[in-house]
This record gives C-alpha cells, sequence and structure tokens, in this order.
C-alpha cells in the first residue's frame, strides 16, 4: 500500500516538474505570458470581460461541506467539446491540496463530510475543451481554506 502512494507522489511530481519546465521554457523564448501555449491554456480575447471568481462554504444540514463558486463574466456547463476559443463558458476543477477531487459543472460543488482540521482547495476555472482559463493577471484561480472544528471544538463553540 505504501509503494502505491509512494509511486502516484512520484507520478504526480515528475508531472508537475515536466509541466512547470515546459511553461518556464516557453515563457523564457516568449518573453511574456501574453500568448500562452494553446493546447494548455485557453486565453480571454481582447475586448472580452476577463472572468473573476469568488469562493464561500457551508456546512449542509446533513453535516456534507459545500463550496459556492461565485463567478462573473463566466458560465458553468457540462457540455464538452474538442476545441473552443470561448474562455467564458466552461467548469471548474476542485484540488484539494495537490490532488484533484472533481469537476464544477454547476456553481455548487459537495466536497462531502470533512474530516477535522484544516482542508485547502484551489479551484481553477477551465473552458470547455478542459483548457485553463487566463486572464491578463494570469490563471483565473481561487483559495479556500476550511478549518472544521473537533467534536470537542464545536461543543465548546456552543
Amino acid at each position: 500500500m505504501i509503494s502505491g502512494r509512494i509511486g502516484s507522489a512520484l507520478l504526480l511530481a515528475s508531472t508537475a516538474a515536466c509541466f512547470s519546465v515546459l511553461v518556464n521554457l516557453y515563457l523564457s523564448n516568449a518573453g511574456t505570458f501574453s500568448q500562452p501555449p494553446g493546447t494548455v491554456f485557453v486565453e480571454v480575447p481582447d475586448g472580452h470581460k476577463t472572468p473573476t471568481m469568488r469562493l464561500k462554504s457551508e456546512r449542509a444540514p446533513n453535516g456534507e461541506w459545500l463550496l459556492r463558486i461565485e463567478t462573473s463574466n463566466f458560465a458553468f456547463t457540462e457540455l464538452c467539446v474538442n476545441r473552443t476559443d470561448r474562455a467564458q463558458t466552461g467548469h471548474a476543477h476542485v484540488h484539494e491540496g495537490d490532488r484533484k477531487i472533481g469537476t464544477a459543472y454547476v456553481p455548487v460543488f459537495s466536497l462531502g463530510r470533512l474530516a477535522p482540521g484544516r482542508h485547502e482547495f484551489l479551484v481553477m476555472l477551465r473552458a470547455q475543451d478542459h483548457r485553463a482559463v487566463v486572464g491578463g493577471d494570469g490563471l483565473i484561480m481561487e483559495r479556500i481554506t476550511i478549518t472544521v472544528p473537533t467534536p470537542r471544538d464545536h461543543r465548546r463553540l456552543s
């Protein structure tokens, strides 16, 4: 079991390192981030409003945690296509730490029941063809930290 986790971690780390090297190589050759590689990113076209995102969390009555992804200039859809230049329509990838935990095709995403402790999530907007959405300031992504109290902490707060 441990070797499987280590193997998965090594694969993820080497993939991330390779991606980072390729992006840095591209950026050093291009000199700017104004024209990202078309196979990985989709850029918001000039003259179009850049999507923005704000994250909120709440605990539902059944104990699961909900992540609300509030956006402007972006529409969620379940429809995926092979290629698009529309950076304002798509979905979001939800990560906890360095692990993708799901895809949000609507602006409310269930995180399920979370164990007591601190949980950090990253949400990144994706176009309908799964490329990451890039605006003038870079990738359209946000982070949120949810701290789930232990049952002892919860009783103390009541």
